[in-house]
């Protein structure tokens, strides 16, 4: 398995995804993307979205049924942490099930809920209305 940043040409296949999923759209001249790749398959996904200068968003992220349990989205989300400046500010809204795996990679919870990004709060509120699972905010490297 590889995980690459994605191509122009890997975008109607992760938006077919993010359609599955009920997902937004990846715009590809915003966000650097990751797709997992086993031989020829894509089997995940993931992105980071630019929120404004210094600040980005991890979500996106998808792993094919078939390959879940096997360490695709902790691949992932590592390589998208790589590709990060260490004084970024990355926010995740993680479904709540998934809270657990994301504090294992280094997110924390908000302390200081007054300074997220506008477009993140909206993003927090979207997200509680669309999905079931319930939803927390989570960062890495926030700034005081």
């Amino acid at each position: 398995m590889i995980i690459r940043k994605a191509t122009i040409t890997d975008i109607p296949w992760a938006n077919a995804r993010y359609d599955e999923l009920g997902f937004v759209n990846s715009d590809f001249n915003n966000e650097f993307i990751a797709i997992a790749q086993q031989s020829d398959e894509k089997i995940g996904i993931g992105r980071l979205v630019n929120i404004s200068d210094g600040i980005q968003e991890l979500g996106g992220m998808y792993v094919a049924d078939s390959h879940r349990k096997q360490g695709v989205a902790r691949k992932i989300v590592d390589f998208l942490l790589e590709q990060r400046s260490p004084s970024h500010t990355i926010y995740c809204l993680a479904f709540k099930h998934l809270t657990a795996f994301y504090k294992s990679c280094g997110f924390v919870d908000v302390k200081y809920p007054e300074k997220t990004p506008t477009e993140v709060t909206t993003k927090i509120d979207w997200c509680q209305s669309q999905y079931p699972h319930g939803n927390t905010l989570l960062v890495i490297n926030e700034k005081e």
